[in-house]
């Protein structure tokens, strides 16, 4: 029973309840107050990380026993399944992990699991990118990729949570690669490049099928005025992507190419947008405050004459 939510009435009991978090975004861990604490039993911990996967609404005792044992759930499943539960609310309160019929239900809101957090983080920040406010959305990127500890709903069967896994595994590539972007358009001079020129190179070490990291690479390359290091890394990426997956570069990498070897300056970072802004040093996610004059303040990458 997934996506039935139930409304409890408040209750002395559950008034008292501590706040609860919950991080499934590697090795699950929970907080009640004060530090973040793991959790030992191998079982608990599964049943902690299925119903977090669905804050706030029911999942069956089918779909936890399926998700906590496979195929090898023991004979006394229910009996042993309940003293779960029972461990699991000594941790976070009886009254956050509820039950109703066979089914149970933790009562948090989605916000309270780092997962969702993760997510919605990235997709504010692709609002504050497509308003072209690159410093906020680096700091809203940052902040996200700063969640993440190792593989996300670790340790479970469940094929609904696998699946989620791959997908955020995928919307973290993705939001690394925008926070590569934000960090080229606040670049304010060569020593900002070269930051994100090697940080360019790291992710294009580890996706090298990645075209978006290969784009900031040869951006970047062209406004620190190395035009020859630009046109090599096109080429390089260029018959990677032919070599192992028999494929042509996209359009965009094609147009970024062109457009660099003819020094358009349409590839340059952009003045900024936010004052005071913000420059993202070196390790990704490290934001420093750096206050500037204001969005009319034209980037010194700008004197390069193009």
């Amino acid at each position: 029973m997934i996506g039935e939510k139930v409304s409890i009435l408040s209750s002395p009991e559950r008034s008292s309840a501590p706040a609860v978090e919950i991080g499934v975004l590697g090795p699950l861990r929970i907080r009640t107050s004060g530090a973040w604490e793991s959790v030992s039993t191998r079982q608990v911990a599964r049943l902690a990380t299925m119903l977090a996967g669905w804050p706030g609404e029911l999942v069956e005792r089918e779909r936890l026993t399926q998700g906590m044992w496979g195929d090898e759930a023991p004979a006394t499943v229910a009996n042993t399944l309940q003293a779960h539960v029972s461990q699991l609310r000594r941790i976070i309160g009886k009254s956050t992990v509820q039950c109703l019929g066979t089914s149970y239900r933790i009562d948090i809101p989605s916000s309270a699991v780092d997962a969702e957090q993760f997510t919605e983080l990235v997709h504010e920040a692709s609002r504050m990118r497509r308003r072209q406010h690159y410093a906020r959305a680096a700091e809203l990127l940052s902040t996200a990729r700063d969640l993440w500890r190792g593989v996300p709903f670790p340790d479970v069967l469940d094929p609904d949570l696998q699946g989620r896994r791959a997908g955020l595994e995928e919307l973290r590539d993705q939001a690394l690669e925008d926070l590569l972007e934000c960090r080229l358009e606040l670049c304010q001079d060569n020593f900002d490049l070269a930051e994100v020129i090697a940080d360019a190179k790291e992710m294009i070490s580890r996706y090298p099928l990645r075209e978006r990291s290969h784009l900031v690479l040869v951006r970047a390359l062209s406004a620190a005025d190395r035009p020859g290091e630009a046109g090599a890394a096109f080429v390089e990426a260029a018959e990677r992507l032919r070599s192992t997956m028999g494929l042509d570069p996209g359009e965009a990498m094609v147009d970024v190419h062109a457009r660099a070897m003819n020094r358009d300056p349409s590839i340059l970072p952009q003045p900024c947008e936010l004052s005071p802004s913000f420059r993202i040093g070196r390790g990704w996610s490290q934001l420093l405050r750096r206050p500037r004059s204001g969005c009319a303040r034209r980037s010194p990458i700008s004197a390069l004459g193009w």
